[in-house]
């Protein structure tokens, strides 16, 4: 056991990472011979408690990141232009 305890990992058939025991989930476009970018990450969710923050990821035609909407369960979006937002997210 490492400095953060166990962390367990899960992975799909084509090897994306599903859940990560400190993290969350992870979600993907379906994968196949007309998928769009299957290795890339469209949403997390981590649940701690009570609360849910749900992150949905965005992709620019060349399949850059081109942005992050986060929300808790509060509804509301987070700020995700703060620092160490990730670490400590707030509603706005």
């Amino acid at each position: 056991m490492g400095a953060y305890g166990t962390i367990s990992y899960t992975y799909n058939q084509i090897g994306n990472l599903l859940t990560n025991s400190k993290v969350g989930t992870y979600t993907y476009n379906a994968s196949g011979t007309n998928s769009t970018r299957p290795h890339a990450v469209t949403r997390t969710r981590l649940t701690t408690g009570t609360e849910t923050t749900t992150i949905t990821y965005s992709y620019d035609a060349n399949g850059n990141l081109s942005g992050a909407d986060a929300h808790l369960g509060c509804g509301e979006p987070v700020d995700t232009n703060r620092q160490g937002w990730g670490d400590n997210p707030v509603c706005v």
